[in-house]
């Protein structure tokens, strides 16, 4: 019989754990974001991308039963603006900096968490 897995703050690991790359590169792609100069407008693939990510990333974390994803909807849900019309991240100001900088940083320690994969035998 199976062991029930616990609910833990990061969640369950592999053995041997390996980051996940595809999470590292989405934290890498909004923190890139945090200091580029918006002239034309937030762009929206952008704010897809930080959305869709979060979803996915959420449902992995549930998976690991980790408490951390649950933090990925509400931080996300800030990428809406942009989409619904506001502008929010028309300036380099305090609402970009600190949405672009959380959500990397949520996506850093999940890539290294709760998304990591088994590392492949040498």
């Amino acid at each position: 019989m199976e062991a029930k897995l616990k609910w833990s703050l990061l969640g369950q690991r592999p053995a041997k754990p390996r980051p996940n790359v595809i999470a590292l590169v989405v934290a890498f792609l909004l923190g890139f974001e945090t200091f580029v100069a918006v002239t034309d407008g937030y762009p929206m693939y952008m704010s897809f991308l930080a959305i869709g990510a979060s979803v996915w990333a959420m449902v992995m974390g549930i998976q690991a039963r980790a408490y951390v994803a649950f933090l990925f909807l509400p931080v996300s849900l800030i990428w809406l603006n942009p989409l619904l019309g506001g502008d929010w991240f028309s300036v380099v100001g305090p609402t970009l900096f600190l949405s672009h900088s959380a959500l990397a940083m949520l996506f850093a320690v999940s890539g290294y968490t709760f998304q990591a994969t088994e590392s492949p035998n040498a």
